[in-house]
């Protein structure tokens, strides 16, 4: 129940063999580099500096041409198969070979010039699409726009858009105002527009008072483009002539990029994976320090692998020292988890938390039978488990799912199996589909002879299994840490903190049980006297920090109040009966809904049907999500709070984890950049 050993070994190594050195540990996965105390670094820390940049730039290139390609290439077929880990096999030394910087490099600056004249293309059509929203209002106008941008010596001319309310009248003051000699024009109001358009064309002499007329009257001018020459019609022909030869260059673009697409795509995860492997590397060798000739680095690694390390350098022995070395002063080591087979599954549940503090408790396998009971008791659905139970099976057959996704699936796996058990149990098939429908009536008997209880007509029963378990788990917490205290020495934290609230619980719940009637009698005298006793232990110990004798005692009686605490953890418990009870009232719902619509003429039998598909697959998914939740908030909050320190950090080893391929189990190969 404890985490791995960990040791720290410092390595030696002539930098003439430091490439293939790192390269063999980091192929074995055990090694978590740290950096090397020293007052000077020297000169491989620039060159392995410049190298990281240039790993960096390739990575940063490969995540573009991966963006743009994958945009411009149909859906990969199994690409659920690639998030569940069915992965290609490769050799990574191949794939070093198989690796030509320059010409990813130029199918990188091919798809970049693409993208731009594509942004360019879009920009410019983006461009001609608003010109023609604003050509649309002024088709009616008479005169080619030349005469609107500058005028001539003589004759000035504006367009604009007025209120429409103010159009008529603003037209019959320009016509007095100039006796006639300017030619206004109103053109026809656009459906829904509260403005009409009008175009004025004058003598330059009498420019100044139309302008005040106009803006008097709310004259908005409108700007012609400098661009814009001839008839709106004219104008109009020309842009969409423009717009139809940047219609096909954007065709001809996106053609290129779907023939360029998939080799940039393919190259461009190469190159994530290998530039990856290669970053970690380069980052773990700057952690060291270097002589004229010597790197010397530093790593944690489990100390049941000494033997491994050795032997993945063994080629290179009389170039490299390799020692184990005490840690420095304040020194944490990481914490690595290795649980036995049923329960490593388990292990991101509680690195989601928090990773156990070195040299403590891995809660991990204390914490998996409950997590694994409350689990089925909150799904609580025979039917459910056995849709789940089919589905994880069916994907497990059909693809090899590796890493944390495979603990996840089996996680789930274990749930489900859980959630049948509870389910046979408490008469739960899909809610109460045996009972509700005629044809599933051969089957009652073997449904009733399993169940045991149903929470729907007896939640009371349901409930005293949920308190009891979760009762029964606050103790052992309380357990945990008492044996925790015990291994460090700490007797009074053991026997007086743990011990004196162990005895006080157990008392009281034995006497209160016993007072019911739901013990016999003869427990209630034992309950009593353990209770006392734990609260006289708890009165003495719990203030003995405190000066005084006045604050020892006013302590040690305010702890006492702590039950409140306990009784607050021991009712959370109740969620397993409601999350129980909930997905089990989905279901006959879902149930009670198909027997209302059957006897409807023609349709009914199908829509029976497919409420009962759509709404018990809806019941299955909301359900497995809570009983995931409220599981783990049983673990996170009621349970770990009793012993658990997870200030800890989690063992990060250089590792060979490229993402789009599955690493054939050979040599490390040869790294080239």
């Amino acid at each position: 129940m404890s985490v791995v050993e960990m040791s720290k070994y410092r390595l030696a190594v002539r930098k003439a063999v430091l490439e293939p050195v790192s390269e063999a540990l980091q192929a074995t996965g055990l090694c978590e580099f740290c950096d090397v105390a020293a007052e000077r670094a020297g000169t491989l820390k620039a060159e392995l500096e410049s190298r990281l940049r240039r790993a960096e730039d390739l990575l940063s290139e490969a995540r573009f041409v991966q963006r743009f390609a994958a945009a411009h290439v149909p859906p990969a077929k199994g690409g659920l198969a690639r998030l569940l880990g069915d992965l290609p096999e490769a050799d990574l030394e191949a794939m070093w070979k198989g690796f030509d910087t320059e010409r990813f490099s130029a199918a990188a600056e091919g798809l970049r010039a693409i993208e731009r004249r594509l942004a360019e293309t879009r920009s410019d059509l983006t461009r001609i699409a608003a010109a023609k929203a604003m050509l649309a209002p002024l088709f009616a106008v008479a005169y080619p726009f030349e005469m609107f941008h500058t005028g001539t010596d003589l004759v000035f001319a504006q367009v604009g858009a007025v209120p429409a309310a103010a159009a008529e009248g603003l037209n019959a003051e320009l016509a007095a105002a100039t006796q006639g000699r300017a030619e206004v024009r109103v053109l026809p109001q656009i459906e829904g527009e509260p403005t009409r358009q009008m175009t004025v064309v004058a003598l330059r002499a009498d420019e100044s008072g139309i302008r005040e007329a106009c803006d008097a009257a709310g004259f908005a001018r409108i700007e012609i483009p400098r661009d814009w020459q001839g008839l709106p019609a004219d104008e109009d022909a020309r842009l969409d002539a423009r717009a139809a030869d940047l219609s096909k260059a954007e065709s001809d673009l996106l053609a290129r990029a779907a023939a360029a697409a998939p080799e940039g795509l393919a190259m461009a995860e190469r190159v994530i994976d290998l530039q990856s492997i290669l970053k970690d590397r380069l980052e773990a060798m700057g952690h060291g320090v270097d002589t004229e000739q010597v790197h010397i680095l530093a790593f944690w690694a489990p100390a049941a692998a000494a033997e491994t390390l050795k032997t993945a350098v063994a080629p290179w022995a009389a170039s490299l020292d390799l020692a184990e070395v005490g840690p420095e002063e304040d020194e944490v080591p990481p914490t690595l988890l290795a649980n036995p087979g049923p329960f490593a599954p388990y292990e991101p549940l509680t690195l989601m938390y928090g990773a156990p503090t070195y040299g403590t408790v891995d809660p991990t396998s204390l914490m998996a039978p409950f997590f694994f009971v409350f689990f089925g008791m909150c799904l609580g659905d025979a039917g459910y488990g056995l849709i789940i139970t089919a589905a994880l099976l069916a994907v497990s057959f059909r693809h090899k799912i590796r890493g944390e996704a495979r603990k996840f699936f089996l996680i789930l796996l274990g749930g489900s199996i859980a959630t049948i058990v509870v389910g046979a149990l408490t008469g739960s098939f899909m809610g109460d589909m045996i009972e509700s429908f005629a044809f599933l009536a051969p089957i009652r008997g073997i449904k009733r002879a399993i169940q045991v209880t149903d929470p729907m007509r007896d939640p009371m029963t349901y409930l005293a299994v949920s308190l009891a378990l979760g009762f029964f788990q606050l103790m052992f917490g309380l357990f945990i840490a008492m044996r925790a205290c015990l291994k460090r020495g700490d007797y009074m934290g053991a026997f007086a903190d743990k011990g004196g609230w162990i005895l006080f619980l157990i008392g009281l719940v034995v006497f209160g049980l016993g007072k019911g009637g739901m013990l016999p009698a003869a427990a209630v005298a034992p309950g009593g006297i353990a209770a006392a006793a734990g609260a006289l232990i708890l009165f003495l110990t719990q203030g003995r920090e405190k000066p005084g004798l006045f604050g020892k005692a006013l302590s040690g009686l305010l702890s006492l109040y702590g039950v409140t605490s306990y009784l607050g953890d021991t009712l959370s418990y109740s969620r397993l009966l409601a999350l129980g009870m909930s997905s089990a009232a989905i279901g006959m719902i879902v149930n009670l809904l198909c027997n209302l619509v059957w006897d409807v003429p023609y349709v009914g039998a199908a829509i029976a049907v497919v409420i009962f598909v759509v709404g018990q697959l809806f019941s299955v998914a909301v359900s497995i999500l809570g009983a995931f939740i409220h599981s783990l908030r049983l673990q996170y909050v009621e349970f770990f709070s009793k012993f658990y320190e997870g200030n800890g950090r989690a063992f990060e080893p250089l590792s060979l984890n490229p993402q789009y391929v599955r690493l054939a189990p050979r040599g490390t190969g040869a790294a080239k950049d």
